[in-house]
């Protein structure tokens, strides 16, 4: 009769045959259910990873937990990569429920708004001439009191910013004038100073071709 020793080693050599070799401390278990050259490794501090030369049950060779160091939550099972982590960190929620971001933001496709599109606004309303006004992050800029605009700090290529006139009388836009820093400036069609009307907007793009505030469309 085989007694309880002789039983014990028969299981674990029969055990040892899945085994392979410990290899800079993992242990490799031959996967019989999987294609051939499936091998799960398991290291002894606890690291897994799946060694296979195709892609399959979503692993791919070399794929291994041990680059997603990052886990959301302990013991939800949801694990993310720092570089994600710190996309999402840059994210913030209003109270108002506004997702909000200090970083730029990139589209490489289409752009789709489907709610309300608010722009950031500002009021101007110090007196006298609008030399090298600082509009800060506006977009949309109206002018109280000013009759005469001629430079506006802030310019980066691509920028846009909308003036409208809010004086209630005639407001001047005028081209290339140096009381404003040579970056600061305007440049209109043709050097002619325009005129708009109470109410009237102007709509300016920043070009670092010219360094200037170049007219793109006016309603007077």
């Amino acid at each position: 009769m085989v007694n309880h020793l002789t039983l014990v080693c028969f299981l674990l050599l029969v055990q040892a045959s899945y085994l392979a070799a410990v290899d800079d401390g993992l242990v490799e278990f031959p996967l019989e259910a999987g294609a051939e050259g499936q091998i799960l490794k398991v290291g002894l501090g606890g690291n897994i990873s799946w060694e296979n030369d195709t892609v399959s049950a979503g692993f791919s060779s070399g794929n291994s937990v041990t680059d997603l160091t990052d886990v959301a939550s302990a013991g939800s099972g949801n694990i993310i990569t720092q570089q994600e982590r710190q996309k999402l960190e840059a994210l913030t929620v209003s109270s108002n429920g506004i997702l909000q971001t200090d970083s730029d933001v990139n589209v490489g496709g289409n752009l789709t708004v489907t709610g309300k599109m608010i722009l950031s606004t500002m009021l101007i309303t110090n007196n006298g001439t609008i030399n090298n006004a600082d509009i800060g992050d506006s977009i949309f800029v109206r002018i109280t009191n000013s009759a005469t605009v001629r430079g506006l700090q802030g310019g980066e290529n691509g920028r846009m910013v909308y003036l409208n006139n809010g004086t209630g009388s005639d407001m001047k836009i005028q081209h290339e004038q140096p009381s404003s820093s040579a970056t600061n400036r305007i440049n209109t069609p043709d050097g002619s100073e325009i005129t708009l009307k109470a109410n009237g907007s102007i709509s300016l793009v920043y070009t670092t071709d010219i360094n200037r505030w170049v007219v793109v469309s006016s309603a007077q």
